[in-house]
């Protein structure tokens, strides 16, 4: 595949930089993706903290920040993966046999021995492969409905889709909750102190 890229400048210049069509174009769908995620209002009922801590999944008791070796005393790290272009290590995590969920930690991790010590930043459970596994979190657990959550939880600050409530308290703290066609979750994701 050739690709092609060219510029044309026009034949006077005036020493005003004008935005093309094109880039104004990109900075109005920039600023739209921006404003999908910008929070319509502050959380005061509950924090991030109060989420991460004290949680129960599949029988563990578990609160975030916590490293790998935690999560291994019940889930078993089938293969990890680097992803260069975020600089972070993806960790499949598998219950009896089947997918349940990933972990992330940041940079390249060598060695499967190297992990336990690392500090994961962000989670997910899903159902994928299998039923949810048992967890609960505030009072949310693997049968929750859309609207367990929103009675558990009060109305997200980031405008719910159909099929997705999410809760922001800044980029690096986020509650990610998506749900089935008969409104139960079926996945949930946890963003914490991702930035750090």
């Amino acid at each position: 595949m050739i690709v092609g890229l060219t510029g044309c400048r026009g034949e006077a210049d005036n020493g005003v930089d004008e935005k093309s069509e094109a880039e104004e174009a990109i900075s109005e769908t920039i600023s739209k993706q921006k404003a999908l995620y910008e929070p319509e209002f502050e959380i005061t009922t509950w924090t991030m903290k109060d989420f991460v801590t004290d949680m129960e999944i599949s029988g563990m008791d578990i609160s975030l920040p916590c490293t790998v070796s935690e999560f291994e005393n019940v889930f078993k790290i089938d293969y990890y993966t680097y992803l260069v272009s975020d600089d972070i290590t993806n960790c499949m995590l598998s219950l009896d046999g089947e997918h349940v969920g990933s972990l992330w930690v940041s940079g390249k991790v060598e060695n499967k021995s190297a992990l336990g010590s690392l500090n994961v930043y962000m989670f997910e459970l899903n159902s994928n492969e299998r039923d949810l596994v048992d967890f609960d979190i505030m009072g949310i657990t693997n049968r929750s409905s859309k609207d367990d959550v929103l009675e558990i939880l009060g109305k997200p600050n980031i405008p719910p889709g159909e099929k997705l409530i999410r809760y922001t308290f800044s980029e690096d703290e986020v509650v990610m909750m998506f749900f089935d066609e008969m409104s139960i979750i079926e996945l949930i994701l946890i963003f914490y102190n991702l930035g750090s």
